[in-house]
C-alpha cells in the first residue's frame, strides 16, 4: 500500500475519533485506539511502499465496520434501508 494513502486513512480515523468519541462504545474507541496506533508504526518503520499484510488488513477494516454500525445515524438509515 503506498504510504500517502495509509496515512489519508490514518488521518481520516483521527477525525472520526475526535469527532465521534461521545457516540462510540469504550470498545469501539479502544480497538479504534489500538488500529491508530498499529497504523502509526507501520507509518513510521516504512518508506513510500507499506507492508500490511492480511491480518492487520482485516482488523483495520473490522474496526472500521464497528465504528460505522455504532453511529446512531447509519444504523437509522441501514434499518430504513431495509423496512
Amino acid at each position: 500500500m503506498k504510504h500517502d494513502l495509509l496515512k489519508e486513512c490514518l488521518d481520516t480515523l483521527i477525525q472520526v475519533r475526535a469527532l465521534k468519541h461521545n457516540e462510540l462504545d469504550p470498545s469501539v474507541t479502544a480497538e479504534l485506539d489500538s488500529v491508530i496506533s498499529k497504523i502509526t508504526v507501520l507509518l513510521d518503520a516504512a518508506d513510500q511502499t507499506v507492508v500490511v499484510d492480511r491480518g492487520q488488513t482485516e482488523r483495520i477494516l473490522t474496526a472500521i465496520g464497528r465504528v460505522a454500525v455504532s453511529l446512531d445515524w447509519i444504523h437509522q438509515m441501514g434499518k430504513r434501508f431495509l423496512e
